[in-house]
């Protein structure tokens, strides 16, 4: 009999009591069977603890985990998981608040026998609002098969799209601890540039959920999120000079995610911080021009009014009229 590999479903949480329970039971819902699922809690004080540990007590195979080191944070989460517990073959990371199809690990582990040679396959993500399925649209945006690219232009899959080797990915030194957004972009850039073997498949398998008030994507544009990503990227675009990675596209596509955080920030040492990163991606004294009146704009637009339908359309309008690709990102 062929020997079935083991999966590790690893699921950071935080106070997501009322929403665990639907990510436990989709994994224990899978048709696939040789799967383990640690549960790493980051301090919950909801009663979510007391949830993991019940669904721990029914079914061995999910297990209860409390980080106790810091810093505090999914990746750091994952990361105890991956490193300290997790025992499988293969990995998937899943958030407390989405789901799993019944068949994505079966089907996972039958096309990873089919692509031996990769380090991680990669499928796609649906999103859901209260039922998986009742959202049409879908998180997947690689374009013309060019994974640097499209993530530089957006986040082009999200954090349960792929399937680890595990060993390959604790090789790679698993999530950057300490990011307070973008935990999974990082990742998937680095893997990118590092040149890491992935595949995609065309299969929809897991499904995010919208409309979740404790998102992260609520709070990305505080200044300490900001400050965070622009460290970040600073280490990024280091390592894609380093990997001789950068052609004029993507130079112009890093320079619009640097413009997009000083579109967002006030913060002098911030704004001084991404000014030397623009420096550093050889930004002309052209550009600069374009990139000052910009923000000036939409300085003025903040003030005006917090995101509402006309200084959308205003944004929208200015930025038409400054034709420069990376400003899109702003």
């Amino acid at each position: 009999m062929t020997r079935l590999p083991l999966v590790s479903v690893i699921i950071p949480s935080f106070n997501r009591a009322t929403l665990i329970p639907e990510t436990l039971r989709s994994v224990l819902d899978q048709t696939y069977r040789n799967w383990e699922c640690i549960v790493v809690d980051d301090g919950s004080t909801d009663g979510s603890q007391e949830i993991i540990k019940s669904f721990a007590v029914k079914d061995d195979r999910i297990q209860f985990v409390s980080r106790q080191r810091d810093p505090k944070g999914a990746p750091t989460c994952r990361n105890i998981a991956l490193v300290d517990f997790a025992k499988g073959e293969y990995v998937v990371f899943l958030d407390s608040d989405d789901v799993l199809s019944p068949t994505c690990l079966e089907l996972r582990v039958k096309h990873f026998r089919d692509n031996k040679s990769e380090d991680l396959l990669v499928f796609k993500t649906a999103y859901f609002s209260i039922n998986p399925g009742d959202q049409e649209n879908q998180w997947f945006h690689v374009k013309d098969n060019d994974h640097l690219t499209s993530f530089l232009t957006t986040s082009a899959w999200g954090t349960t799209s792929p399937m680890w080797k595990r060993l390959k990915l604790i090789e790679l030194g698993g999530f950057r601890e300490g990011l307070s957004s973008w935990q999974d972009w990082e990742l998937h850039v680095r893997v990118i540039a590092l040149g890491l073997r992935v595949t995609v498949v065309d299969i929809e398998d897991n499904y995010v959920r919208r409309g979740n008030t404790d998102n992260i994507n609520l709070k990305a544009n505080n200044e300490a999120h900001l400050t965070s990503r622009l460290h970040m990227l600073t280490n990024i675009i280091a390592l894609l000079k380093q990997q001789a990675c950068i052609n004029e596209q993507r130079r112009q596509l890093l320079v619009g995610l640097v413009v997009a955080i000083l579109s967002h920030t006030d913060a002098p040492e911030t704004q001084q911080q991404a000014t030397n990163v623009l420096a550093d991606l050889s930004v002309s004294e052209t550009e600069m021009r374009f990139v000052t009146k910009y923000l000036s704009m939409r300085k003025k637009i903040r003030v005006l009014s917090q995101r509402n339908m006309a200084s959308r359309l205003l944004r929208r309008l200015f930025a038409i009229a400054i034709p420069i690709r990376y400003l899109s990102h702003a």
